[in-house]
C-alpha cells in the first residue's frame, strides 16, 4: 500500500520511497482462510522530516498517519508497516497473531506498545526514539532493535514515566510475553519499573537476561550501555 507500489524501501536502514497520502478512503484487506502466506506492507516511508505524523495499530486496524478512513485487515501471516523521517508516534494497541514489524526509519519517534500478540518487532533505525512497553500478551515475542541513536526503552505499565525516591510508579505484570531488546551504535538505555508492584517476589539479573520477578517470557538485551531497575 503506497504510491510506489509493489516498490517497497530496501537495504539495512529504511530508503524513502513511498507515501500513503493518497489513501483516501477504506481500505479492506482480507488475506482469507486457505493455505499460503498472505502479506500487507504500509509504506510511508517517503514522508518528510517536517511530517510529525501519528498513527495507531490494533489486531485488525491501521489508523491514523493521515489516513483518511484507514485500513482494516484480517487474515495476514505477516504485516509490515514504515514510518517516514519525522517525529512519529505510533501507539500499538495489539497486533494480528502472526508477525508484525514496523521500521520507524528517521526522526525522534515515540512507539507505545500497549499490548502485542504474535511476533512483534520494532526497528528504531535512526536518531534518538523512544519505545515504552506498558503489556504484551502470554506466548507473544517482542523484539526491538535500537540501531543507531540514544534509544531508550522503558518496561512498564506507566512508561515513560520513572520512579523518584519518593514515589513508586509502574508495574511490569502486564508483561507476560517474551522480549528482546538489541543496542546499536550510540548510547542506549533500558528502564524496567516494577516499583508498584507490592507482591513479593524473586528475580535474576544477568549481563543480559532479567528472569522471575512474575514475568513469564523474561527480558533479553544487549548493546545497552545503561540498565536500570526499581
Amino acid at each position: 500500500v503506497s504510491d510506489e507500489a509493489p516498490r517497497l524501501p530496501v537495504g539495512a536502514r529504511t530508503l524513502p520511497t513511498g507515501s500513503i497520502d493518497r489513501i483516501n478512503a477504506l481500505l479492506d484487506v482480507d488475506g482469507g482462510d486457505g493455505p499460503g502466506e498472505d502479506v500487507l506492507n504500509v509504506d510511508d516511508s517517503r514522508a518528510s522530516s517536517a511530517n510529525h505524523k501519528t498513527g495507531t495499530l490494533t489486531p485488525t486496524s491501521l489508523r491514523g498517519l493521515e489516513l483518511d478512513s484507514g485500513i482494516d485487515y484480517v487474515g495476514l501471516e505477516n504485516l509490515n508497516i514504515w514510518l517516514g523521517s519525522g517525529d512519529n508516534t505510533f501507539d500499538i494497541n495489539d497486533t494480528h497473531a502472526g508477525e508484525t514489524t514496523l521500521k520507524s526509519s528517521a526522526g525522534a519517534d515515540t512507539v507505545n506498545v500497549n499490548d502485542a500478540s504474535g511476533i512483534l518487532r520494532v526497528d528504531a533505525e535512526q536518531d534518538d526514539d523512544v519505545v515504552n512497553v506498558r503489556a504484551t500478551g502470554l506466548q507473544s515475542s517482542l523484539v526491538i532493535n535500537a540501531h543507531e541513536g540514544e534509544d531508550t526503552v522503558n518496561i512498564s505499565s506507566k512508561s515513560p514515566s520513572t520512579p523518584s525516591p519518593a514515589a513508586t510508579v509502574g508495574s511490569i505484570d502486564g508483561i507476560d510475553g517474551a522480549v528482546a531488546v538489541f543496542g546499536g551504535a550510540g548510547s542506549d538505555t533500558i528502564n524496567v519499573d516494577d516499583s508498584a508492584d507490592s507482591v513479593d517476589r524473586a528475580g535474576t539479573l544477568t549481563a543480559t537476561t532479567l528472569r522471575g520477578l512474575g514475568l513469564p517470557g523474561g527480558v533479553d538485551y544487549t548493546g545497552a550501555e545503561d540498565f536500570n531497575l526499581w
